[in-house]
């Protein structure tokens, strides 16, 4: 009865740091697009304008630079694929584009949570560096900021790497380890700069798993 009582603290805790999370973003649903960045990139780039076809799929794998110069800009697949789909869906109502950016901090909050969260013992630390992360103001620019979607969704499949790779050190099993490979590529894919995580993932080889000998 203690246990559940617990985890019943904890999963309320949980989600308040949710609500409070969207609630301190949601004036963002009411912005628009950046002059600067988001509308030359975004709503008024060709490649993307027409949504998600057969044609801007090919040219996002192709040659998938955001920037009119790939001088300027980095391969990002994934995440100009992501941009499809928002136009797709939203147009160019830029309050979908931001909710977009917003539910993928509030999943990497679950996700970091998810991480720190130990198997025995008290989790209230590990929501508490959680809502650290979650309120930061390190993060605002790429929640805010309709360009940074590179940002938020590669952090997203970054920490879900290393959730799944935890995962996969308690038990191991062949799925999670192809699980952990696709989502870490999928975190380079949205953006290069992704590309520690291999060294993150050995850090949670040594600690907290020590499953690595050192």
């Amino acid at each position: 009865a203690v246990g559940k009582s617990a985890c019943r603290r904890e999963t309320l805790a949980l989600l308040l740091l949710l609500a409070v999370t969207a609630w301190v973003y949601s004036p963002v649903l009411r912005a628009s697009f950046v002059i600067c960045d988001d509308v030359p990139l975004i709503a008024e780039n060709s490649h993307v304008l027409p949504g998600v076809t057969r044609q801007t799929i090919a040219w996002a794998w192709s040659d998938g630079f955001l920037a009119p110069s790939s001088h300027f800009d980095y391969w990002q697949p994934v995440t100009v694929l992501s941009r499809l789909a928002d136009i797709e869906l939203f147009g160019l109502d830029a309050s979908g584009h931001h909710l977009g950016n917003l539910l993928l901090h509030l999943g990497s909050v679950l996700l970091l949570y998810a991480l720190l969260r130990p198997a025995r013992g008290s989790s209230w630390p590990g929501l508490l560096a959680a809502a650290l992360f979650a309120l930061h103001p390190m993060n605002a620019d790429s929640v805010c900021w309709v360009i940074e979607r590179k940002g938020v969704l590669s952090q997203f499949f970054a920490l879900a790497t290393l959730c799944v790779w935890r995962r996969n050190l308690v038990s191991s099993h062949r799925g999670l380890y192809a699980l952990a490979l696709a989502t870490a590529a999928l975190a380079m894919l949205s953006k290069p700069h992704t590309v520690v995580l291999p060294a993150l993932l050995l850090l949670v080889e040594i600690w907290p798993a020590g499953t690595l000998a050192v």
